[in-house]
């Protein structure tokens, strides 16, 4: 059997988020799992973390681990000297495997990931390091950024902010990039003994040649599946498990470690993790991770010690696509940390098959599970069960679908939905691109603002003919939820929205039952951080105008 347990090291800024995967007997080999940066941090996730877990099978230690500024740990990417904070935090996670009895340890990165782990190597004593596709070059790796990023408008008000690069939600200010140009893995002066380099197609043998003149022992993986986890949306990203395999197999050979004796899936448990404070924007807030409803990991927020006290209602962020608990781009972070600043309580869940609610290999969530559905209900009637007199529900895209859909049960009082597809049914496709989307709805948008222009929805409406989506919102108003829509501009759900069930929005709008409401120059995937205050404010304006829950239900925990 192994387990995995949160932990928090001490950090630069503040409290480091870590996981430590653990086999139930003692290891005297850890490993460290270095994450990459950007939306590859997304894409990768799920491997990372079933490779813990096979390791763990193997007999050995890992710890993964958040960047400050990063993922659920402290700090903000906006801070200063990042790239120096990300090298303390790799060695912070090297020293924790250390204090648990482990004298040997292998450095795992993916990306940056991997060139940070062959930079620090001798500097943390690393015994090995696997390296998946690393970043060989730190002023083209910025330049890949560049393409695929945004940058903050020059008129945004925010000090030292106008015209930084943002690549996949992810900030990169100046002082940021220019530390990351500096870095050159030819530059290396010193390697570990062992390296085992995971290249795919097209990858040049420099760096081979380099590590191989600096007296390394290289092996090399060549046309590996990267394709699966690199360059790929996270609704298309699945796990390697072949190549997991074979890391974890190369692993525990230098380490002498046995192959797992169990055949098939070895049982795998979590234990909840102790708290913290973390300084957030002038506030002071606590965060833990804790189980809902038996398997279900999420990370708590409430108001910290020196603020305002918890509330009575439990806000309750779904996760985004296959995106774990943090959400595209950390907003998820953000808005539950704001929320904790104004004194909300907050839970980032994760589903079954997504994040950390994984205990068996592979599993990646996918958008539009039935199974949400189920998790979003069981996890709204363990928050009642412990005391909170209201549960509010927020996804964006397909999890706002979700929380809708589950809305329609019990437990369930309001629901704040980002961008929500209301068009969506099963059977249609779950894993397409906000693009994809547009071409593939192209002619029944067509016909719907036909229908729209010439009134013929309005006049269908009127007359008790109503679409599934039409019956759907009736549903929520009977059982009196309240719902908040809130889209991007020119979101294909807003569109949706307007020409097919414009009559029964207009029905059910009222203050604090439903409304809908387009924030302007926000993305779909919320990747425009700059944007980001926007959504923040309007949900907490939102939730701030709900009912007062009835005063009968008290708290007991």
């Amino acid at each position: 059997m192994s387990h995995w347990e949160p932990l928090w090291l001490r950090g630069k800024l503040g409290p480091v988020q870590s996981w430590l995967t653990s086999p139930d007997a003692p290891a005297t080999h850890g490993v460290v799992l270095v994450p990459p940066l950007g939306y590859e941090y997304w894409t990768t996730f799920a491997t990372l973390r079933d490779l813990a877990w096979k390791l763990a099978d193997h007999g050995l230690v890992s710890v993964r681990f958040d960047y400050e500024g990063t993922g659920d740990s402290a700090g903000e990417p906006w801070d200063a000297n990042l790239l120096e904070v990300w090298r303390a935090d790799l060695r912070a996670a090297v020293e924790l495997v250390r204090q648990r009895g482990c004298s040997a340890v292998t450095l795992v990165g993916i990306r940056f990931g991997a060139m940070l782990a062959l930079i620090e190597a001798s500097a943390v004593g690393a015994d090995a390091v696997v390296a998946v596709a690393p970043v060989v070059s730190g002023k083209r790796y910025v330049r890949e950024l560049s393409l695929l990023g945004h940058r903050v408008p020059e008129d945004d008000p925010r000090d030292g902010r106008a015209g930084a690069l943002v690549s996949g939600g992810l900030p990169f200010p100046d002082d940021t990039v220019a530390a990351l140009k500096a870095l050159d893995l030819s530059a290396l002066t010193t390697a570990p003994s062992r390296v085992l380099l995971v290249e795919g197609p097209g990858a040049k043998g420099g760096l081979t040649e380099k590590l191989v003149d600096l007296g390394a022992a290289v092996d090399v993986v060549r046309d590996a599946e990267l394709s699966q986890i690199l360059e790929v949306p996270t609704e298309k990203s699945t796990v390697p498990v072949p190549l997991v395999a074979e890391v974890a197999a190369w692993v525990a050979r230098g380490a002498e470690a046995t192959a797992p004796s169990v055949v098939g899936d070895i049982p795998r448990t979590a234990r909840e993790g102790a708290g913290t404070e973390i300084d957030w924007q002038e506030s002071t807030i606590a965060e833990r991770v804790v189980l809902v409803a038996a398997q279900l990991v999420a990370m708590r927020g409430d108001p910290g010690a020196r603020a305002l006290p918890a509330s009575d209602v439990a806000v309750v962020f779904l996760n985004t696509g296959a995106e774990h608990h943090v959400g595209p781009g950390r907003a998820w972070v953000e808005y539950a940390r704001h929320l904790n600043a104004r004194g909300w309580t907050t839970f980032r869940l994760d589903f079954t098959g997504w994040g950390e609610s994984v205990f068996s290999q592979p599993a990646v969530g996918r958008p539009y599970a039935a199974s949400a559905i189920a998790d979003a209900q069981a996890a709204a009637a363990a928050l009642r069960e412990q005391g909170f007199a209201r549960v509010v529900l927020v996804g964006l895209c397909s999890s706002a679908w979700v929380a809708l859909r589950a809305a329609l049960g019990p437990g369930v009082d309001a629901v704040y939905a980002l961008n929500p597809q209301l068009y969506w049914r099963p059977g249609d496709p779950d894993d397409i691109t906000v693009d994809e989307a547009a071409v593939w709805r192209a002619r029944r948008t067509r016909i719907e603002r036909l229908g729209h222009r010439y009134r013929v929805w309005s006049l269908l409406d009127r007359l008790g003919w109503r679409s599934r989506p039409g019956r759907w919102l009736d549903a929520l108003a009977r059982r009196g939820r309240s719902v908040r829509l809130a889209f991007a501009e020119g979101d294909l759900g807003h569109e949706f929205l307007v020409t097919r069930l414009g009559r029964r929005l207009e029905v059910h709008s009222r203050p604090g039952a439903m409304s809908c409401a387009v924030i302007a120059q926000i993305d779909h995937q919320m990747h425009r951080e700059w944007l980001r205050a926007s959504v923040a404010q309007d949900l907490s304006d939102w939730l701030s105008t709900l009912p007062s829950p009835d005063p009968r239900l008290t708290r007991k925990a």
